[in-house]
């Protein structure tokens, strides 16, 4: 053994000393064992590689461009001609012609929840046989008044026969025809006392039950429908049609399927996420919601649901969930004594908590590992490399680290922050939660692949059509008492964030609309780092930041701060958007709040691209580029271009937009030295476009899509109607 490790070190150094000791133009002879010689894994030839290594974030030069690229392990080797890069292979090197397109760094998705996306788009029958709360199951439309309505209720009940220590689940249907025609209005009565916890459990006295608006555990939507789900050994709900009492809708064609014994309950749930689905406030205002103007904000009126309890279903919950009336009573700030009462709204509703608690995902772990991973996959198809966001229960966590020791690495990389710190269940433990448990933050250097960035709060300030503008924007007297500015949700700040940061943690992305909400935001900022006599360097070096920032405006004093405290704002084309009828309604000055891009930038604040994209198309960020360019803001879902031109001088460039979702967002997740540009060291994530983004006329923009997205040197996505060419060297 000594002899042939002698003869191998005496053969690499002999081989060391021919190399130096040649010219360049010779070193192409050398012959020497394949094992020594480290080849790139893959060159990229034919291509307009666009590097994005200009990180200068108003100027319209993207950078050094050229022809082809070299990979070796996941990262970029070198930049070159075809010739130069091709010369670094070897004859196991992959060679991918990209036919002449355009190559630039995968986007970076800087808040999309994964959860969110397997429930919009994850394998409904899979999921959907493990998704049914155990009990009777329907659906009651709201009658002429509270009397009447309870009696039909209990009608039904009655019929269907419940068994003992059995759920009931009705969700309560608003009528067009009483003085609550939509889920927000209704939402309101009952916290008014419309239908009370009492009452509810005076005509379901021997059976835990919920009344659900808009919301709640009964997967009927058609009135008068009666179906029993039960779970069986497998986890699995067993589902059983009972009865279509006379009282029911006779004309819908779902209720006649179950009256025949028919069971479509992925119909019902399709037809339920239909009706549920409120996206914005001109929605509401067509549905007919007369609240929406008059209450302080949406939460307490249109948009909301929520979930009422007879006295059993509040005892079961206490057994489960000892401290439940106390956070509710504390947390939900929609109404007086919501425990006590037996309400289920605001975050715990938003949240699923209550559901969660009550009823745990039955989901067997690999199904959910599998879901997460085709979640993560999808992102792919926009062209995201990279995504940061909130992960909302232990089990997404659990799903991540799994696949992470399966297959060493995610489909696209993921930087983390813990929402579950602020879930209501470990109300109020929180500030000694945040500081028993450590900071966990990291960086894309130890792991690129999946890493803590901090702790996030999603729910708090989720309400884009009630921005904050406090004294920057005067305005009706209506729409100024609608405006969110904290005052119900202040105890969030106190009890889970400015503790947080007490604790060393990061705080990102907290959801904030409203120029006088990001100064709200200053204020707890300051607030934790005078507790913690920290310094402003510290502060600074924790790139705090937010969500959501579409109506942030152009407050001198607003934006000194955001630029002070080195705070990162997020710009959601999909919210400014939405976010023009609300805007209006202040007149002029109003739209001059509407995501003000280059005057932000030109004022050293760090503004960052935001996508959401939690089912993107491969044309998606190419919307939100032609925002930010031409500055055509379209409604809500329109995809042809056609729009409103809002301050037109607020544009920036193809390079300034691309940098937004690239090199600028990178800086906010921490990942600079490995991502957001393409360059020697850095990793091997690359978008090719059909068509040139930096040449073609600016109304083509929106026309142009993704077709292959690459991750760490791997496919992940490609158009089904262009492939590159890939040979071996």
């Amino acid at each position: 053994m000594r002899a042939s490790l002698s003869s191998f070190y005496t053969t690499l150094i002999l081989a060391l000393c021919v190399v130096s000791s040649t010219s360049h133009s010779q070193e192409q002879s050398v012959t020497a064992p394949l094992r020594l010689v480290d080849y790139v894994d893959t060159v990229v030839i034919n291509g307009h590689i666009v590097s994005m290594d200009n990180k200068s974030i108003l100027s319209d030069n993207p950078g050094t461009i050229a022809e082809a690229m070299a990979i070796r392990d996941g990262k970029i080797f070198a930049l070159g001609s075809n010739k130069e890069m091709l010369g670094l292979g070897g004859p196991k090197t992959r060679v991918m012609d990209v036919q002449g397109k355009t190559v630039v760094p995968g986007f970076i998705d800087t808040h999309v929840h994964p959860e969110s996306t397997i429930a919009s788009f994850g394998d409904a029958e899979k999921r959907a046989a493990y998704q049914w709360a155990p009990g009777v199951h329907t659906a009651v439309e709201l009658q002429d008044t509270p009397a009447a309505t309870l009696a039909l209720i209990s009608e039904i009940v009655k019929a269907a026969k419940p068994k003992k220590d059995e759920w009931v689940h009705i969700r309560l249907n608003p009528n067009k025809k009483t003085e609550y025609p939509d889920v927000g209005a209704l939402t309101k009565g009952i916290y008014k006392d419309l239908i009370t916890m009492d009452d509810l459990s005076k005509i379901i006295p021997d059976n835990p039950a919920t009344l659900g608006i808009g919301a709640g555990p009964s997967a009927v939507e058609t009135p008068g429908l009666v179906v029993r789900v039960t779970v069986g050994p497998d986890g699995k709900s067993q589902t059983q049609p009972l009865s279509m009492p006379k009282t029911a809708n006779k004309e819908s064609p779902l209720a006649e399927q179950i009256a025949r014994g028919e069971s479509p309950f992925l119909d019902m749930f399709k037809k339920t996420a239909e009706v549920d689905k409120e996206n914005s406030y001109v929605e509401h205002l067509a549905e007919g919601c007369p609240w929406a103007e008059l209450e302080s904000h949406h939460m307490r009126a249109c948009s909301h649901r929520m979930i009422l309890l007879n006295h059993l279903a509040l005892d079961a919950t206490i057994k489960v969930w000892p401290g439940f009336i106390k956070a509710t009573n504390d947390m939900m700030g929609l109404t007086e004594r919501s425990g006590e009462r037996g309400f289920v709204g605001g975050i715990f509703q938003d949240t699923g908590a209550w559901e969660k608690t009550v009823f745990p995902p039955r989901e067997p772990r690999s199904l959910y590992n599998q879901l997460i991973k085709e979640a993560m996959t999808n992102y792919a198809r926009g062209g995201t490399t990279m995504i940061a966001s909130s992960i909302e229960d232990g089990r997404t966590v659990t799903a991540f680290y799994d696949l992470m020791r399966k297959e060493k690495r995610l489909p696209v990389r993921f930087g983390y922050g813990y929402e579950m710190l602020r879930s209501p269940l470990l109300y109020p433990t929180q500030s000694l939660l945040v500081k028993l448990l450590g900071a966990h933050f990291s960086s894309p250097e130890v792991n690129p692949w999946f890493w803590p960035m901090g702790i996030t709060d999603g729910g708090a300030g989720d309400n884009r059509e009630v921005a904050c503008f406090g004294k920057d924007l005067p305005g009706p007297e209506k729409l100024k008492a609608r405006e969110f500015c904290w005052d119900a949700e202040e105890y969030r700040l106190q009890s889970t964030l400015v503790p947080a940061v007490e604790a060393g943690w990061r705080v990102f992305s907290v959801h904030s609309f409203g120029s006088d909400a990001f100064r709200k935001h200053v204020e707890w900022i300051e607030q934790a780092r005078k507790a913690s006599n920290m310094t402003m360097d510290d502060i600074r070096g924790l790139r705090l930041g937010f969500a959501h920032g579409g109506a942030v405006g152009k407050v001198p004093e607003v934006m000194a701060l955001m630029k002070t405290y080195n705070l990162y704002v997020p710009l959601k084309p999909q919210d400014i958007r939405a976010q023009v009828d609300q805007v209006k309604r202040y007149g002029p000055e109003g739209l001059e709040f509407l995501a003000p891009t280059k005057t932000l930038l030109e004022s050293g604040v760090n503004v960052v691209g935001e996508a959401d994209h939690a089912v993107p198309e491969p044309d998606d960020y190419f919307q939100d580029f032609n925002l930010f360019i031409n500055r055509v803001i379209a409604v809500e879902g329109d995809r042809s271009g056609n729009g409103e031109v809002i301050l037109p001088e607020e544009a920036v460039s193809r390079a300034t937009a691309l940098r937004l979702f690239t090199s600028r967002a990178a800086e906010w997740l921490f990942a600079e030295n490995i991502a957001g540009s393409l360059e020697p060291g850095k990793v091997a994530d690359f978008v090719v476009m059909d068509k040139d983004y930096f040449s073609v006329p600016k109304e083509e923009i929106i026309k142009n899509k993704v077709i292959l997205t690459v991750v760490g040197d791997l496919i992940i996505y490609q158009d089904p109607q262009w492939q590159p060419v890939i040979t071996t060297k």
